[in-house]
Protein backbone atom coordinates (compact mmCIF):
# COMPACT_ATOMS: atom_id res chain seq x y z
CA UNK A 1 0.00 0.00 0.00
CA UNK A 2 1.14 3.53 -0.77
CA UNK A 3 1.50 5.72 2.26
CA UNK A 4 1.49 9.49 1.90
CA UNK A 5 3.05 11.77 4.45
CA UNK A 6 1.26 14.92 5.52
CA UNK A 7 3.35 17.27 3.32
CA UNK A 8 2.97 15.01 0.27
CA UNK A 9 -0.78 14.85 0.74
CA UNK A 10 -0.94 18.62 1.09
CA UNK A 11 0.98 19.07 -2.17
CA UNK A 12 -1.36 16.66 -3.96
CA UNK A 13 -4.43 18.49 -2.72
CA UNK A 14 -2.94 21.86 -3.69
CA UNK A 15 -2.31 20.58 -7.22
CA UNK A 16 -5.86 19.27 -7.51
CA UNK A 17 -7.19 22.63 -6.34
CA UNK A 18 -5.15 24.44 -9.01
CA UNK A 19 -6.56 22.27 -11.77
CA UNK A 20 -10.12 22.69 -10.51
CA UNK A 21 -9.98 26.50 -10.37
CA UNK A 22 -11.80 28.32 -13.18
CA UNK A 23 -9.54 29.81 -15.88
CA UNK A 24 -9.27 33.44 -16.88
CA UNK A 25 -12.17 34.61 -19.01
CA UNK A 26 -10.55 35.18 -22.45
CA UNK A 27 -13.17 37.75 -23.46
CA UNK A 28 -12.31 39.91 -20.46
CA UNK A 29 -8.55 39.35 -20.79
CA UNK A 30 -8.64 40.39 -24.46
CA UNK A 31 -10.86 43.42 -23.93
CA UNK A 32 -7.80 45.67 -23.58
CA UNK A 33 -9.01 47.49 -20.49
CA UNK A 34 -5.50 48.84 -19.87
CA UNK A 35 -5.86 50.71 -23.18
CA UNK A 36 -9.53 51.34 -23.79
CA UNK A 37 -11.29 51.71 -20.43
CA UNK A 38 -12.69 55.24 -20.33
CA UNK A 39 -13.33 57.14 -17.12
CA UNK A 40 -16.67 58.40 -18.45
CA UNK A 41 -18.27 54.94 -18.36
CA UNK A 42 -20.39 55.74 -15.35
CA UNK A 43 -22.20 52.40 -15.47
CA UNK A 44 -19.08 50.71 -14.12
CA UNK A 45 -19.43 50.31 -10.38
CA UNK A 46 -17.51 47.10 -9.84
CA UNK A 47 -15.86 44.21 -11.66
CA UNK A 48 -19.20 42.46 -12.11
CA UNK A 49 -20.82 45.41 -13.88
CA UNK A 50 -17.73 45.84 -16.05
CA UNK A 51 -17.96 42.23 -17.16
CA UNK A 52 -21.64 42.67 -18.03
CA UNK A 53 -20.88 45.75 -20.13
CA UNK A 54 -18.12 43.99 -22.06
CA UNK A 55 -20.22 40.89 -22.75
CA UNK A 56 -23.30 42.88 -23.71
CA UNK A 57 -21.34 44.86 -26.32
CA UNK A 58 -18.84 42.38 -27.76
CA UNK A 59 -18.47 38.74 -28.72
CA UNK A 60 -15.27 36.69 -28.65
CA UNK A 61 -14.79 34.85 -31.94
CA UNK A 62 -11.26 33.56 -31.48
CA UNK A 63 -8.65 33.46 -28.74
CA UNK A 64 -5.36 31.65 -28.44
CA UNK A 65 -2.19 32.07 -26.41
CA UNK A 66 0.94 31.86 -28.51
CA UNK A 67 4.66 32.05 -27.90
CA UNK A 68 4.75 35.65 -29.11
CA UNK A 69 1.38 36.96 -27.92
CA UNK A 70 -2.19 36.36 -26.88
CA UNK A 71 -4.26 36.76 -30.05
CA UNK A 72 -8.01 37.30 -30.26
CA UNK A 73 -10.73 38.40 -32.64
CA UNK A 74 -13.50 40.51 -31.09
CA UNK A 75 -16.81 41.34 -32.75
CA UNK A 76 -18.72 44.46 -31.71
CA UNK A 77 -22.35 43.43 -31.54
CA UNK A 78 -23.80 46.82 -32.47
CA UNK A 79 -22.38 46.88 -36.01
CA UNK A 80 -20.52 43.56 -36.42
CA UNK A 81 -17.16 45.32 -36.80
CA UNK A 82 -14.18 43.08 -36.07
CA UNK A 83 -10.94 43.85 -34.29
CA UNK A 84 -7.76 41.80 -34.13
CA UNK A 85 -6.40 42.05 -30.61
CA UNK A 86 -2.77 41.36 -29.72
CA UNK A 87 -2.45 41.19 -25.94
CA UNK A 88 -5.71 43.15 -25.76
CA UNK A 89 -4.58 45.94 -28.11
CA UNK A 90 -6.26 46.38 -31.48
CA UNK A 91 -3.69 45.92 -34.25
CA UNK A 92 -6.15 45.71 -37.16
CA UNK A 93 -9.88 46.01 -37.62
CA UNK A 94 -12.73 46.41 -40.07
CA UNK A 95 -13.45 49.87 -38.66
CA UNK A 96 -13.53 52.62 -41.33
CA UNK A 97 -10.40 54.38 -40.03
CA UNK A 98 -8.31 51.23 -39.90
CA UNK A 99 -9.57 50.15 -43.31
CA UNK A 100 -8.28 53.42 -44.81
CA UNK A 101 -4.80 52.77 -43.41
CA UNK A 102 -4.73 49.10 -44.34
CA UNK A 103 -5.82 49.79 -47.93
CA UNK A 104 -3.63 52.89 -48.43
CA UNK A 105 -0.46 51.10 -47.28
CA UNK A 106 -0.98 48.45 -49.92
CA UNK A 107 -1.37 50.90 -52.79
CA UNK A 108 0.90 53.93 -52.29
CA UNK A 109 4.21 52.13 -53.10
CA UNK A 110 2.88 51.29 -56.56
CA UNK A 111 2.55 54.98 -57.34
CA UNK A 112 6.36 55.02 -57.38
CA UNK A 113 6.92 51.47 -58.63
CA UNK A 114 3.96 50.52 -60.84
CA UNK A 115 5.91 47.65 -62.45
CA UNK A 116 6.73 45.96 -59.11
CA UNK A 117 6.69 42.18 -59.39
CA UNK A 118 8.29 40.90 -56.18
CA UNK A 119 6.86 42.31 -52.95
CA UNK A 120 7.36 41.69 -49.24
CA UNK A 121 4.70 42.57 -46.66
CA UNK A 122 5.84 42.54 -43.04
CA UNK A 123 2.84 41.78 -40.84
CA UNK A 124 -0.28 39.89 -41.96
CA UNK A 125 -2.77 41.18 -39.37
CA UNK A 126 -6.24 41.33 -41.01
CA UNK A 127 -4.84 40.59 -44.47
CA UNK A 128 -6.37 43.77 -45.96
CA UNK A 129 -2.99 45.31 -46.86
CA UNK A 130 -1.86 42.02 -48.38
CA UNK A 131 -5.02 41.97 -50.52
CA UNK A 132 -4.40 45.57 -51.63
CA UNK A 133 -0.91 44.60 -52.80
CA UNK A 134 -2.31 41.57 -54.63
CA UNK A 135 -4.70 43.79 -56.59
CA UNK A 136 -1.65 44.95 -58.57
CA UNK A 137 0.10 42.99 -61.30
CA UNK A 138 2.60 41.31 -58.97
CA UNK A 139 4.26 37.95 -59.48
CA UNK A 140 4.83 36.99 -55.85
CA UNK A 141 4.18 38.49 -52.42
CA UNK A 142 6.12 37.19 -49.43
CA UNK A 143 4.02 37.84 -46.33
CA UNK A 144 6.06 37.68 -43.12
CA UNK A 145 4.11 36.96 -39.95
CA UNK A 146 5.81 35.97 -36.72
CA UNK A 147 2.69 34.60 -35.00
CA UNK A 148 0.87 31.44 -36.21
CA UNK A 149 -2.08 32.58 -34.10
CA UNK A 150 -2.40 35.78 -36.16
CA UNK A 151 -2.49 33.63 -39.31
CA UNK A 152 -5.41 31.67 -37.85
CA UNK A 153 -7.15 34.86 -36.68
CA UNK A 154 -6.78 36.60 -40.04
CA UNK A 155 -9.30 34.20 -41.60
CA UNK A 156 -12.09 35.91 -39.67
CA UNK A 157 -11.45 39.00 -41.81
CA UNK A 158 -11.87 37.25 -45.17
CA UNK A 159 -15.07 39.18 -45.85
CA UNK A 160 -13.05 42.42 -46.04
CA UNK A 161 -9.65 41.01 -47.05
CA UNK A 162 -10.99 38.75 -49.81
CA UNK A 163 -9.03 35.59 -48.93
CA UNK A 164 -5.48 36.82 -49.67
CA UNK A 165 -3.83 33.67 -48.31
CA UNK A 166 -5.64 31.64 -50.96
CA UNK A 167 -4.09 33.67 -53.77
CA UNK A 168 -1.49 31.53 -55.56
CA UNK A 169 0.89 34.50 -55.62
CA UNK A 170 1.04 34.68 -51.82
CA UNK A 171 3.91 32.96 -50.05
CA UNK A 172 3.19 32.98 -46.32
CA UNK A 173 6.36 32.83 -44.23
CA UNK A 174 5.82 32.37 -40.49
CA UNK A 175 9.02 33.88 -39.22
CA UNK A 176 10.58 37.02 -37.81
CA UNK A 177 10.75 39.76 -40.44
CA UNK A 178 14.24 40.94 -39.54
CA UNK A 179 15.58 37.40 -39.54
CA UNK A 180 14.10 36.89 -42.99
CA UNK A 181 15.63 40.08 -44.39
CA UNK A 182 19.07 39.21 -43.04
CA UNK A 183 19.04 35.62 -44.35
CA UNK A 184 16.96 35.49 -47.52
CA UNK A 185 18.70 35.59 -50.91
CA UNK A 186 15.52 37.08 -52.42
CA UNK A 187 15.23 40.69 -53.45
CA UNK A 188 12.11 42.81 -53.73
CA UNK A 189 10.73 45.69 -55.74
CA UNK A 190 8.54 46.84 -52.83
CA UNK A 191 8.71 46.24 -49.06
CA UNK A 192 5.74 47.23 -46.90
CA UNK A 193 6.47 47.33 -43.16
CA UNK A 194 3.34 47.55 -41.05
CA UNK A 195 4.32 46.41 -37.54
CA UNK A 196 2.64 47.22 -34.27
CA UNK A 197 3.35 50.37 -32.25
CA UNK A 198 6.94 50.96 -31.12
CA UNK A 199 6.01 50.85 -27.42
CA UNK A 200 5.17 47.14 -27.78
CA UNK A 201 8.06 44.92 -26.64
CA UNK A 202 10.37 44.07 -29.53
CA UNK A 203 8.72 46.44 -32.01
CA UNK A 204 11.44 49.04 -31.56
CA UNK A 205 13.73 46.76 -33.57
CA UNK A 206 11.57 47.44 -36.63
CA UNK A 207 12.28 51.17 -36.42
CA UNK A 208 16.09 51.15 -36.20
CA UNK A 209 18.68 52.24 -38.73
CA UNK A 210 19.89 48.64 -38.97
CA UNK A 211 16.42 47.36 -39.85
CA UNK A 212 15.85 49.98 -42.52
CA UNK A 213 19.35 49.26 -43.88
CA UNK A 214 18.59 45.53 -44.03
CA UNK A 215 15.41 46.32 -45.97
CA UNK A 216 17.25 48.61 -48.39
CA UNK A 217 19.80 45.88 -49.13
CA UNK A 218 16.99 43.51 -50.11
CA UNK A 219 15.46 46.02 -52.55
CA UNK A 220 16.11 45.79 -56.25
CA UNK A 221 17.37 48.87 -58.07
CA UNK A 222 14.57 51.42 -58.07
CA UNK A 223 12.85 49.59 -55.22
CA UNK A 224 10.49 51.26 -52.75
CA UNK A 225 9.93 50.85 -49.02
CA UNK A 226 6.92 51.95 -46.99
CA UNK A 227 7.04 52.14 -43.19
CA UNK A 228 3.90 52.80 -41.14
CA UNK A 229 3.87 54.73 -37.87
CA UNK A 230 1.03 55.72 -35.55
CA UNK A 231 1.69 59.03 -33.78
CA UNK A 232 -1.06 58.86 -31.14
CA UNK A 233 1.36 57.28 -28.63
CA UNK A 234 4.42 59.26 -29.73
CA UNK A 235 5.84 62.43 -28.31
CA UNK A 236 7.10 64.70 -31.05
CA UNK A 237 10.75 63.93 -30.26
CA UNK A 238 10.13 60.21 -30.84
CA UNK A 239 8.36 61.02 -34.09
CA UNK A 240 11.35 63.08 -35.22
CA UNK A 241 13.66 60.23 -34.18
CA UNK A 242 11.88 57.74 -36.42
CA UNK A 243 11.83 60.26 -39.27
CA UNK A 244 15.55 61.00 -38.88
CA UNK A 245 16.36 57.29 -38.79
CA UNK A 246 14.33 56.53 -41.91
CA UNK A 247 15.83 59.34 -43.98
CA UNK A 248 19.32 58.35 -42.84
CA UNK A 249 18.76 55.24 -44.97
CA UNK A 250 16.34 56.70 -47.53
CA UNK A 251 17.46 60.35 -47.92
CA UNK A 252 14.79 61.35 -50.43
CA UNK A 253 11.85 59.92 -48.51
CA UNK A 254 8.38 61.45 -48.33
CA UNK A 255 5.78 61.48 -45.54
CA UNK A 256 2.10 60.76 -46.16
CA UNK A 257 -0.81 61.46 -43.83
CA UNK A 258 -3.26 58.57 -43.90
CA UNK A 259 -5.42 59.59 -40.94
CA UNK A 260 -5.09 63.04 -39.39
CA UNK A 261 -3.37 62.88 -36.02
CA UNK A 262 -3.14 59.11 -36.17
CA UNK A 263 -1.56 57.13 -39.01
CA UNK A 264 1.35 58.23 -41.21
CA UNK A 265 3.67 56.43 -43.64
CA UNK A 266 7.22 57.06 -44.74
CA UNK A 267 7.96 56.14 -48.34
CA UNK A 268 11.55 55.95 -49.58
CA UNK A 269 13.50 54.23 -52.30
CA UNK A 270 16.93 53.17 -53.48
CA UNK A 271 16.75 56.12 -55.88
CA UNK A 272 15.05 59.50 -55.79
CA UNK A 273 11.34 58.87 -56.16
CA UNK A 274 9.47 60.42 -59.06
CA UNK A 275 5.89 61.34 -58.23
CA UNK A 276 4.08 61.06 -61.55
CA UNK A 277 0.44 62.08 -61.27
CA UNK A 278 -0.31 60.41 -64.60
CA UNK A 279 0.84 57.05 -63.16
CA UNK A 280 -1.56 57.54 -60.27
CA UNK A 281 -4.42 58.11 -62.72
CA UNK A 282 -3.48 54.84 -64.42
CA UNK A 283 -3.89 53.06 -61.08
CA UNK A 284 -7.37 54.52 -60.80
CA UNK A 285 -8.17 53.11 -64.25
CA UNK A 286 -7.99 49.65 -62.66
CA UNK A 287 -11.61 49.00 -61.55
CA UNK A 288 -10.60 46.84 -58.59
CA UNK A 289 -8.11 49.39 -57.26
CA UNK A 290 -10.39 52.38 -57.82
CA UNK A 291 -13.34 50.65 -56.11
CA UNK A 292 -11.20 49.76 -53.08
CA UNK A 293 -9.95 53.33 -52.78
CA UNK A 294 -13.47 54.68 -53.22
CA UNK A 295 -14.65 52.33 -50.46
CA UNK A 296 -12.23 54.03 -48.03
CA UNK A 297 -13.22 57.53 -49.27
CA UNK A 298 -10.18 58.12 -51.49
CA UNK A 299 -12.20 57.94 -54.68
CA UNK A 300 -10.28 60.54 -56.71
CA UNK A 301 -6.57 60.79 -57.62
CA UNK A 302 -6.61 64.37 -56.30
CA UNK A 303 -7.69 63.10 -52.89
CA UNK A 304 -4.88 60.55 -52.89
CA UNK A 305 -2.20 63.13 -53.73
CA UNK A 306 -3.50 65.53 -51.07
CA UNK A 307 -2.23 63.08 -48.43
CA UNK A 308 1.38 63.88 -49.31
CA UNK A 309 2.26 66.07 -46.36
CA UNK A 310 6.05 66.36 -46.73
CA UNK A 311 8.45 66.06 -49.61
CA UNK A 312 12.13 65.20 -49.07
CA UNK A 313 13.17 68.78 -48.29
CA UNK A 314 10.47 69.33 -45.66
CA UNK A 315 10.96 65.90 -44.11
CA UNK A 316 14.67 66.58 -43.66
CA UNK A 317 13.82 69.87 -41.99
CA UNK A 318 11.29 68.19 -39.70
CA UNK A 319 13.74 65.41 -38.74
CA UNK A 320 16.83 67.59 -38.36
CA UNK A 321 16.69 67.79 -34.56
CA UNK A 322 15.87 64.11 -34.13
CA UNK A 323 18.39 61.56 -32.89
CA UNK A 324 19.21 58.30 -34.65
CA UNK A 325 17.56 55.12 -33.40
CA UNK A 326 19.87 52.12 -33.58
CA UNK A 327 20.01 48.52 -32.39
CA UNK A 328 22.51 49.38 -29.68
CA UNK A 329 20.63 52.54 -28.62
CA UNK A 330 16.98 51.55 -28.70
CA UNK A 331 15.50 54.60 -27.06
CA UNK A 332 11.97 54.10 -28.38
CA UNK A 333 11.26 51.11 -26.16
CA UNK A 334 12.18 53.23 -23.13
CA UNK A 335 10.80 56.57 -24.25
CA UNK A 336 7.50 55.79 -25.96
CA UNK A 337 5.84 53.73 -23.16
CA UNK A 338 5.96 56.84 -20.97
CA UNK A 339 3.48 58.46 -23.36
CA UNK A 340 0.92 55.65 -23.31
CA UNK A 341 -1.15 57.07 -20.48
CA UNK A 342 -0.68 60.75 -21.18
CA UNK A 343 -3.55 62.94 -22.34
CA UNK A 344 -2.54 61.85 -25.81
CA UNK A 345 -4.28 64.59 -27.78
CA UNK A 346 -2.78 67.46 -25.83
CA UNK A 347 0.65 65.98 -25.09
CA UNK A 348 1.31 63.79 -28.14
CA UNK A 349 -0.88 64.61 -31.12
CA UNK A 350 -1.11 68.41 -30.92
CA UNK A 351 2.66 69.04 -30.66
CA UNK A 352 3.24 66.60 -33.53
CA UNK A 353 0.61 68.23 -35.74
CA UNK A 354 1.95 71.68 -34.98
CA UNK A 355 5.44 70.57 -36.00
CA UNK A 356 4.10 68.95 -39.17
CA UNK A 357 2.02 72.00 -40.05
CA UNK A 358 5.02 74.31 -39.79
CA UNK A 359 6.94 72.53 -42.54
CA UNK A 360 4.25 70.76 -44.59
CA UNK A 361 4.68 71.01 -48.33
CA UNK A 362 2.30 71.56 -51.20
CA UNK A 363 2.27 68.31 -53.21
CA UNK A 364 2.31 70.35 -56.41
CA UNK A 365 5.99 71.05 -55.79
CA UNK A 366 6.82 67.37 -56.26
CA UNK A 367 4.42 66.38 -59.02
CA UNK A 368 5.34 65.57 -62.57
CA UNK A 369 2.91 64.85 -65.40
CA UNK A 370 3.77 62.09 -67.82
CA UNK A 371 0.68 63.12 -69.71
CA UNK A 372 0.51 66.91 -70.00
CA UNK A 373 -3.27 66.84 -70.38
CA UNK A 374 -3.47 65.74 -66.72
CA UNK A 375 -2.25 69.18 -65.66
CA UNK A 376 -5.88 70.27 -65.90
CA UNK A 377 -6.36 68.55 -62.52
CA UNK A 378 -4.00 70.99 -60.76
CA UNK A 379 -6.81 73.27 -59.47
CA UNK A 380 -8.54 70.24 -57.91
CA UNK A 381 -5.28 69.06 -56.37
CA UNK A 382 -4.72 72.51 -54.89
CA UNK A 383 -8.29 72.56 -53.60
CA UNK A 384 -8.05 69.18 -51.85
CA UNK A 385 -4.68 70.15 -50.33
CA UNK A 386 -6.06 73.46 -49.08
CA UNK A 387 -9.03 71.70 -47.52
CA UNK A 388 -6.77 69.21 -45.74
CA UNK A 389 -4.81 72.08 -44.19
CA UNK A 390 -8.06 73.68 -43.03
CA UNK A 391 -9.15 70.40 -41.46
CA UNK A 392 -5.78 70.11 -39.70
CA UNK A 393 -6.06 73.67 -38.37
CA UNK A 394 -9.63 73.09 -37.21
CA UNK A 395 -8.64 69.83 -35.53
CA UNK A 396 -5.82 71.50 -33.63
CA UNK A 397 -8.03 74.41 -32.58
CA UNK A 398 -10.80 72.10 -31.38
CA UNK A 399 -8.44 69.88 -29.45
CA UNK A 400 -6.73 72.87 -27.83
CA UNK A 401 -10.07 74.29 -26.69
CA UNK A 402 -10.84 70.96 -25.00
CA UNK A 403 -7.88 71.51 -22.69
CA UNK A 404 -9.71 74.30 -20.90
Amino acid sequence: AIRMTGPALALLLAGLCLFSLPGWDPQIINSGLYRYLRPDLKDIRNASSLEKIIKSRTRLLYSKDGVEANVAVIERLADKKLSLRINGKTDASSEPGDMVTQVFCGHVPFLFKPDARQVMVLGLASGVTLHAVLSHDVKQVDCLEISPEVVAASKYFNSVSHYPLQDARTRLIVNDGRFHLSHTPDKYDVIVSEPSNPWIGGMGLLFTREFFSQARKRLNSGGVMLAWIGIYDLDVDSFRMIARTFIDVFPDATLWEVLLGSDYVFVGGTESLRLDYSELKKLYNNPQISSELAFVKIGQPEQFISRLIMGPKELREFAASGSLHSDDRRQLELQVPRNTYLQTREQNILPALKALREVSSNPREYLSFGNQSDEKDLPAIESYWSERLKVMDAFMLTEKQQEY
